[in-house]
């Protein structure tokens, strides 16, 4: 439906106007994604939404990122495609934000290893503060939520 939004009746501009077969073809469309959603409301009529007490959110100094990208091993940078790197950037990130000393160097470490894997295909970009030495601002920074 959104490729038709250019032939939904807003295009050309007016006072010109737009084919029949167009209009007619969105009207289909809309008609046929309407049946679905009706569809789709039947069947799931009466379905219990999840309780709130089924989420537990993870404490302030939590290291997991949370979403699982990738199946591969998110410290192995060099095999990790694209879509996986970007992802790898939060994940480290996360890591080097937390309050665990431990997990604060592996994250360092893995951010670090992730940077240079960008840079060594082609991807340069700006380090974040915490792999140029800056402090994180203290909005952002989890050493804020302490005090």
């Amino acid at each position: 439906m959104t490729n038709s939004a250019n032939s939904d009746g807003r295009w050309p501009p007016p006072p010109r106007v737009t084919c029949a077969f167009n209009r007619e073809w969105c009207l289909d469309e809309i008609k046929k994604t309407r049946a679905v959603l009706d569809e789709l409301k039947e069947l799931t009529q009466g379905m219990p939404l999840p309780s709130e007490e089924e989420y537990e959110a993870p404490p302030p100094d939590d290291w997991r990122y949370g979403y699982e990208f990738t199946t591969k091993d998110p410290t192995d940078v060099k095999n990790l495609n694209r879509y996986e790197l970007m992802h790898a950037v939060f994940y480290a990130n996360k890591m080097a934000e937390c309050n665990l000393p431990d997990k604060k160097e592996e994250g360092t470490n893995l951010l670090r290893d992730v940077f240079d894997e960008l840079d060594r295909r082609g991807m340069k970009g700006v380090r974040p503060p915490v792999l140029r030495g800056e402090k994180i601002n203290k909005m952002w920074s989890n050493e804020s939520k302490d005090k």
